[in-house]
């Protein structure tokens, strides 16, 4: 039994379960405009997943949408 658990915490921190004494990236939360940081496998990488009109690895640039009454041109002017 003890070779079992043994084992399976020598996975689990393989695998990226979150280590004792390292700092959490997401912590301060590098994402702005309220976008939520996920920490990834490496213990120094993360992506962001950005609310609606942000976007960028730090959801920092703004998507604009184009309405229903203004429609992109070819020369991605806005037309009336």
């Amino acid at each position: 039994m003890k070779h079992l658990v043994a084992a399976w915490l020598l996975v689990g921190l393989s695998l990226g379960v979150p280590q004792f004494g390292k700092g959490d990236i997401c912590n301060p939360n590098p994402c702005e405009n309220g976008g939520i940081c996920l920490s990834g496998l490496a213990d120094d990488s993360f992506s962001c997943e950005c609310p609606e009109g942000f976007a960028g690895p730090n959801c920092s640039s703004v998507v604009e949408v184009a309405s229903d009454e203004e429609k992109p041109t070819s020369a991605g002017k806005l037309s009336k």
